[in-house]
């Protein structure tokens, strides 16, 4: 069976962990680590509703909270006074109602959803990592007209999601600005593991322009692997990251992927859900384990 997220960004309390640097005390039996949770509130006027999504090497957060508006969340941008800083402040993204900046680059782009127009969107603040900046509406891919999500985008500005057909399967798609971080592009289809049924969802992309996501497959959804010919192009080839040892053959999404082709996600085991973590063999590689 195929397993999306719903329509809408959830909001509930948004916080973000800031780790401070400490040192064990001599003699001491229990060596502590110590940190401090930091609200990052809401915005000004709004319910006390918000949920944090994605973060980048600055310190920058986005998400959604509801603001002053009574229709559903609009998506955030959080800046630390300082990078790394545990003070900042929250603006609202001009993305619309019922809208959630899910993903943000190292520059400050944020993508996500907005849900009145059922279309991803692309905030690019006017230098990095400022709080101004213009939102682009990305549109659906070719040939669909259906919800489009996206979900993934990494520092060229590349974004990943997918949309549903008017079967309700979905599709993994790749959005690449004409220029880096730029806001205008085109989508592409990443297509779906061989044997399976027509369906694919893409949750995440590393500076390389890797996706991974989950496909339907034989025998159910696989989570996989996408590898540009070139580094952040738009051909590549899709292989199938296969179950851990005594895994079900269904319910498999990778859902993060780093610099060095490592990848994050959830797979079916008999006893339920489990986390897993795949290694290629080589850095960016398709084989691993």
């Amino acid at each position: 069976m195929k397993s999306f997220p719903t329509c809408s960004l959830r909001a509930h309390a948004a916080w973000v962990a800031a780790l401070s640097v400490s040192q064990a005390v001599a003699g001491s039996l229990f060596a502590a680590t110590p940190y401090r949770l930091t609200s990052l509130g809401d915005l000004p006027g709004g319910r006390d509703e918000s949920q944090a999504f994605g973060i980048n090497n600055y310190g920058q957060v986005s998400g959604e909270s509801y603001g002053p508006s009574s229709f559903g969340p609009r998506a955030f941008l959080w800046t630390p006074t300082i990078a790394n800083g545990t003070i900042g402040s929250m603006v609202d993204l001009p993305a619309g109602n019922n809208s959630g900046g899910s993903a943000i680059n190292g520059s400050g782009q944020v993508t996500g959803f907005n849900g009145t127009l059922g279309r991803p969107f692309l905030w690019t603040p006017g230098t990095a990592n400022a709080t101004s900046g213009l939102t682009t509406d990305l549109g659906h891919p070719p040939g669909t007209n259906t919800l489009s999500y996206a979900w993934g985008i990494n520092n060229s500005g590349q974004v990943v999601g997918y949309n549903l057909t008017s079967s309700g399967f979905g599709n993994a798609q790749l959005w690449t600005p004409s220029a880096p971080n730029g806001s205008s592009g085109s989508w592409v289809n990443l297509g779906n593991l061989p044997g399976g049924s027509d369906y694919a969802a893409a949750w995440g992309i590393n500076a390389w322009g890797q996706v991974v996501g989950t496909s339907g497959a034989s025998g159910g959804n696989h989570a996989f692997l996408w590898t540009p010919a070139t580094p952040n192009g738009t051909t590549g080839s899709m292989v199938d990251l296969g179950h851990m040892p005594g895994g079900e053959d269904f319910s498999h999404q990778a859902r993060a992927i780093n610099g060095s082709g490592q990848i994050a996600g959830v797979i079916g085991t008999p006893a339920g859900n489990r986390a897993f973590f795949w290694t290629p063999n080589t850095p960016m590689a398709q084989p691993g384990r």
